[in-house]
């Protein structure tokens, strides 16, 4: 079980059917790196671009599933020392939490849980050179999909 607190600094809706973004704008990922204790870092910057790259690929292929991405700073309020992020299926009320912990660097710690309910499923683990978007839409598209 897990007592973080919780705060959503990010929240993707899903654009209007045709829309596309200006052209002279430069590709920007959720974060940028900086530096410092507590400050985001070059891994959970490269984190959020996978993912950023990753749900829009779910929002144009699957309608049915509408992610909602945050960011939790949380567990570094309360002294351990990691970042977490989470993305959320609303509608079946689906989690996948993803956890950059600065005592394992290079190594991504996940779990596939529920939103609203403490749950007893096991954190894996993934050398984060061998996440990418491909496999960050594999997971969002496979666990919270209804079709099996």
């Amino acid at each position: 079980s897990s007592n973080v607190t919780v705060f959503s600094v990010l929240i993707w809706i899903k654009k209007p059917a045709g829309w596309q973004p200006p052209g002279n704008l430069p590709r920007m990922g959720l974060l940028p790196a900086t530096s410092g204790a507590g400050m985001t870092s070059e891994p959970l910057k490269t984190l959020s671009d996978l993912i950023t790259e990753a749900h829009t690929r779910v929002q144009q292929a699957h309608a049915d599933i509408n992610p909602v991405v945050g960011l939790r700073r949380g567990m570094r309020e309360k002294g351990i020392p990691a970042d977490a992020m989470t993305i959320d299926c609303l509608r079946t009320g689906k989690r996948i939490v993803l956890i950059l912990h600065d005592q394992q660097p290079g190594v991504l710690i996940y779990q596939f849980t529920l939103k609203d309910q403490d749950t007893d499923a096991p954190y894996q683990q993934l050398a984060l050179e061998s996440l990418g978007v491909e496999l960050l839409f594999e997971w969002m598209r496979n666990y919270f999909s209804d079709e099996k």
